[in-house]
Order: C-alpha cells, then structure tokens, then sequence
C-alpha cells in the first residue's frame, strides 16, 4: 500500500478544535504510553480558564471519550463512537473530576486520568481520544440567534503494550530535486512501516557544499505512518542553492532516537 505525504503540518493536527476563541487551554495535548498488561498507571492534565467568548463568565467544562485511527491520506484522524474500534481503550479511561466549572476564582482544575490497563491485551496497540469541551446557550445580546459557543479540545491517546508491540520502519528511498513551483528544494523520502504500530518519523537534514562548510539546515516535521504502509514523504526546504556541488545529509528518526537512519545525497547544481 503506497501512499503520498506531503508534510505540512504536525500530527498536532490531531486536536480537533471548534469554536471561536477559547474559553480555556490545556497543557497536555497528548498521552503516548508503553504499558503492560494488568498494570493500570494515571496522568494528570491542567485545565486553564483563559475566558475567551465567556468574557469573565463562569463555564462548564465536560470530560468525554472517542475512538480514532489513524488516516494516512488525510495525515488526521478518522474519528468514532467510544468503544466501537476493536483496539480501543475508551473504556479503560475515567476521570476525576468528569465535569467542573472554570472561572475567575478557579482558574486551574488538574483532572486525575486513570489508565484501568486489563490483564488480557489482544492488539499491540490501543487508541482513544479524551475530548474536553464546554458550550453555552446564546445570549441575544451579543450572539447570533441560532448559535452556540462551543470550545472542544482533545487530547490523543495512544498506548502501545509492550510485550505485543514492533516499532520500526525502513526508509527505502530519498531524493533531492528542485521544486519549481515553491521555488525551493525537495527532499523526498519513500518510507515503510515495518513493524505492527504506529509509526512516528521526524529529523533534521544539513546542506553540505563542495568545502565541506554548512550551507543550510532544516527540520524533517514529524509525520505519522501506518502498519504495513509505504508513503512518500515530500519536505520542501525554501533556501536557495548557487552553481556548484553539495551533500544533502539527512538524520531521521525512525520511531525512536535510538533508531536512526542517515542517509546522503550528492547533488551537482548548474
């Protein structure tokens, strides 16, 4: 299965938000964990009244669950009911407090996260999304009729059972060729998952020329690939080369910075 990627953007993009401006933040926006079976573990995640569209107003903010999986075409998530996807661990999650009220006088509420992990693990990985989000009715005054303020964030959920699961991957192929229409360059890398979890690839790459001095650098933006998914990863680096030749070296982490791949392109610019 082949897929094109062209990276834009983090998998950040995972945080679904909708609304107008926020009524508060989070300081956690994702929960990636190795676990085993039957050993349960907690987080704690801080909920900051920012006001926002509330303007000093107190606001209920309530705690809920999702199931997600990972698009590799969209590079987001494809979202689903609580507890529908065969490996979710919605149900294991609870929360203390599951609904609170953020004001003036109480800024900062910290929810206690409880990670229930069951003793029998049949997938080598286990996802789910923990949505916080608040409304409020309209008020004539100053909303639209018909409307409702509505701030949702989320925080991703991704757990991995150590003894089930592969984390590893292959980069088969990098090039690096002018792209004429962002008037810079293109490194493009082909990239297997080949292990049996969701993969996460990031690094950083040096433009070496002719004398050996550092040219240019940027950031291979960190991307997510799917089991058994080879994409094509297209990251477009805007500087500008002179006639000559270079050395295009790239660092990518493969799952982890204990995995990692370097690889060299020569290049002869006219």
């Amino acid at each position: 299965m082949l897929k094109r990627v062209i990276v834009l953007f983090f998998f950040l993009a995972l945080i679904p938000y909708q609304g107008y401006s926020q009524s508060f933040g989070l300081d956690t926006v994702r929960i990636y964990e190795d676990i085993e079976a039957g050993k349960s573990l907690e987080k704690i995640i801080q909920v900051t009244y920012t006001a926002g569209d509330n303007e000093g107003k107190p606001v209920q903010v309530i705690v809920s669950t999702a199931d997600w999986q990972h698009n590799d075409v969209t590079q987001q998530p494809d979202l689903f009911p609580a507890n529908t996807r065969p490996n979710s661990c919605a149900a294991w999650l609870s929360f203390s407090p599951q609904s609170f009220i953020l004001s003036k006088d109480n800024k900062v509420v910290k929810v206690l996260v409880s990670i229930n992990v069951p003793a029998h693990l049949d997938y080598p990985e286990y996802n789910a999304m923990l949505f916080f989000s608040n409304s409020k009715e309209p008020d004539p005054n100053t909303d639209k009729v018909g409307f409702s303020v509505e701030t949702r964030m989320a925080v991703v959920v991704k757990l991995n059972d150590k003894a089930q699961a592969i984390v590893d991957g292959e980069v088969k192929s990098f090039d690096f060729v002018k792209n004429e229409e962002e008037d810079g360059y293109d490194l493009i890398f082909q990239i297997k998952n080949t292990g049996n979890v969701l993969l996460f690839i990031n690094g950083t790459f040096n433009v070496i020329d002719d004398e050996g001095s550092l040219y240019g650098r940027g950031v291979i933006e960190r991307i997510p690939i799917s089991p058994g998914v080879t994409s094509t990863v297209i990251q477009t680096w805007y500087g500008e080369l002179s006639p000559g030749e270079f050395d295009v070296v790239s660092t990518v982490e493969i799952g982890s910075k204990e995995n990692i791949d370097i690889l060299e392109k020569h290049v002869v610019i006219e």
